[in-house]
């Protein structure tokens, strides 16, 4: 998981890279590239699951996450006007990140989903993994297309 994060990081700084003629867009793919390693660092050093003793669950930090996520891809959306394949992946990405959320939240903690905690823990990981996965596609297609055009 770490690993897709960290090149969805190099895909955002690679999306700064091609943007620097507009700042405010440079600026905005560096503050991304940023959030994702933090992400990445969470997933590698599982610092949200402290927030269980603080408390009692680690629900809280992963709301923000996905909340963070959606202003990013608003925040995209609206400097980018991105149209295609990409902005179907960001959104694809963000549904999937937003069922996980629903999916994590169901376990009990503020309602219960009514699937067993075994497959629900595995389909939260399997859902967390996908939203990755969206998320760098996107920002993968979006740098090719730049870079193609940039040689063009």
């Amino acid at each position: 998981m770490a690993g897709i994060l960290w090149m969805g990081s190099a895909m955002a700084l690679m999306n700064a890279a091609l943007s620097v003629e507009r700042p405010s867009r440079a600026a905005l793919w560096l503050l991304g590239s940023a959030a994702i390693g933090l992400v990445a660092l969470d997933e590698i050093f599982a610092i949200h699951e402290h927030s269980v003793r603080v408390t009692g669950d680690d629900d809280d930090p992963k709301i923000l996450l996905v909340s963070c996520a959606a202003l990013g891809v608003s925040s995209v959306l609206w400097i980018e006007r991105l149209r295609g394949p990409v902005l179907r992946l960001l959104l694809a990405g963000l549904a999937v990140h937003f069922t996980y959320l629903i999916v994590d939240l169901g376990d009990g903690d503020y309602f219960r989903l009514p699937i067993a905690i075994g497959p629900l823990s595995w389909i939260e990981e399997y859902l967390e993994l996908t939203s990755s996965a969206l998320y760098f596609s996107a920002l993968f297609v979006l740098a090719g297309t730049r870079s193609r055009r940039e040689r063009a």
